[in-house]
């Protein structure tokens, strides 16, 4: 098991954190869907915004990223840069989901190599 990361390791440690995880997820997931502009909502919350850009949904900002601390219990909002070879949100990604759909993501769940 020494080769293993922890999270693979503990059976304490792992279903707390995931939870965390997966509730975060889902909160922002409904933000997005709340969201006036919908999954092509821009940033908002963090230390650039402002009052009006958490206006256009019902449930508060829409954060680029939320980034936990554990040792503080703590989670931050973070605004970033678009990483142009990002695997989830780049322009070729989007251009091949929108040319080939759920096909696009059945081949991604099968073979994620077609990411690199």
């Amino acid at each position: 098991l020494a080769f293993r990361t922890l999270d693979q390791q503990c059976t304490v440690t792992r279903p707390g954190v995931s939870g965390l995880a997966s509730n975060v997820a889902v909160e922002l997931i409904a933000g997005l869907v709340q969201h006036s502009d919908g999954f092509s909502a821009a940033h908002s919350g963090g230390a650039s915004a402002s009052a009006a850009s958490s206006a256009d949904s019902p449930l508060g900002v829409v954060p680029h990223q939320i980034r936990g601390y554990l040792a503080e219990f703590r989670l931050a909002l973070a605004e970033t840069e678009p990483f142009p070879k990002c695997i989830c949100c780049s322009s070729a990604v989007l251009a091949r989901f929108e040319e080939e759909g759920m096909d696009f993501i059945e081949k991604i769940i099968n073979d994620s190599s077609q990411l690199e």
